[in-house]
């Protein structure tokens, strides 16, 4: 079987020069390059009903995860229920959005416009009855081994988060995957477990400002020289 990190590269170099290809592009490159019945193939396969370009989508290069730590509810923002009691359905209404036949919370005109370039899921359910473990089990994939408790004293973090998870996949990378936490680690009496490194270790828990930025002293926290560290010994 040919070696195929040549052809990788090869598609990468043409990718950048020529992100507008044709299925004969396609093809010959798909031969030359020892590609095989892989990404030209697809991408090929995709344009064979007529010759027009096909447009290959950029590398996702960073994801941001906006995360309610409480706030409203599901079924008064995206997940309405109108025909529901109303006990249940809340005080709102709906209103209808750029998708046809799927309605959301009144007070979400601006997202009603653009809702066609939005992946609602509806389907993610838990059974924690916190906020603390709840986000756990959210920002982790698993509930905390202490389960679904009211967090009074710290609590060792277990699972990793997804960013750590990314971060440690790409280990071997020449730029790791590193992540933030802003602007701060979720905090309910005592920190949440939810954003670390997790049984991965320290190494890939995130960057943290934890400064007051009113402070006339405010300076990058995790970003700030240790009192024994000198910019040499740091290079």
């Amino acid at each position: 079987m040919p070696h195929r990190s040549g052809g990788d590269e090869r598609l990468q170099h043409l990718d950048s020069q020529h992100p507008l290809w044709r299925r004969r592009d396609l093809l010959g490159q798909g031969v030359a390059g020892g590609l095989g019945l892989n990404l030209a193939s697809l991408l090929w396969a995709r344009a064979a009903s007529a010759d027009q370009p096909v447009r290959l989508s950029p590398k996702i290069r960073a994801c941001i995860i906006v995360f309610y730590y409480g706030g409203p509810s599901h079924f008064e923002t995206y997940d309405p229920k109108p025909d529901a009691p109303k006990e249940v359905r809340g005080e709102f209404g709906t209103i209808s959005t750029s998708v046809p036949g799927l309605a959301i919370s009144e007070h979400l005109p601006h997202m009603a416009r653009v809702m066609h370039k939005v992946a609602l899921v509806r389907s993610m359910h838990h059974n924690n009855r916190l906020h603390d473990s709840a986000s756990t089990e959210s920002l982790t994939g698993r509930q905390s081994p202490v389960g679904d408790r009211e967090e009074f004293a710290p609590i060792p973090q277990f699972f990793p988060c997804y960013a750590a998870g990314v971060s440690y996949m790409r280990r071997d990378t020449p730029v790791a995957a590193a992540h933030a936490a802003l602007p701060f680690v979720f905090h309910n009496v005592v920190d949440t477990p939810c954003q670390g490194g997790g049984f991965l270790g320290s190494a890939y828990d995130p960057l943290q400002i934890n400064v007051d930025p009113n402070n006339k002293n405010y300076s990058i926290g995790s970003l700030a020289l240790a009192a024994e560290q000198t910019p040499v010994r740091l290079d």
